[in-house]
């Protein structure tokens, strides 16, 4: 009688460390972002981190100004800055030939804001687990550069304000 109790007592106390365990493998992280800067604005975004699975997505995005006249190419990134070392989570970019004269307008943005939008959805997968907690409220960004007719690349930083739901 004795040693089934003590076996039970002894399976009962791996089946609760396990659930320990397992809880603490799968714990979920969901942070909230949005940012503003004098270029532009992004709103509702959310960060979900856990070990099997990552999300990264926002709602709202607006231009304050226009974009820089006589631009024919664009690259966005949407990244961490971990250890000195840059995460990239999306990346996206495009180049209208520059031998039409044709420039680069806010819907040709937008339109291409919301492929980004998508693909930041997606591709967030695995790439959150090398950045801490502390990294992820402290050092997210938004970047957008602009290629002009002229040769310049013209960058707009924003660095995300983040905060921790759960």
């Amino acid at each position: 009688m004795k040693n089934k109790l003590f076996l039970s007592v002894i399976l009962n106390l791996i089946l609760v460390i396990l659930l320990i365990f397992t809880i603490k493998i799968n714990e979920t992280k969901v942070y909230s972002f949005s940012g503003e800067n004098d270029y532009f604005v992004i709103e509702h975004g959310e960060i979900i981190k856990n070990k099997k699975f990552e999300q990264i997505s926002y709602s709202n995005f607006q231009f304050k100004k226009d974009i820089p006249s006589k631009s024919y190419g664009f690259n966005m990134e949407l990244y961490f800055i971990n250890k000195d070392e840059k995460i990239v989570i999306a990346k996206k970019g495009t180049k209208i030939n520059p031998n039409i004269g044709i420039s680069l307008t806010k819907e040709d943005l937008l339109q291409q804001l919301e492929k980004f939008k998508t693909s930041a959805l997606g591709n967030a997968y695995r790439q959150l687990q090398d950045v801490s907690n502390k990294n992820i409220i402290n050092n997210f960004y938004f970047e957008l550069t602009f290629i002009t007719y002229d040769g310049q690349e013209i960058t707009q930083t924003l660095k995300l304000d983040v905060v921790e739901i759960k």
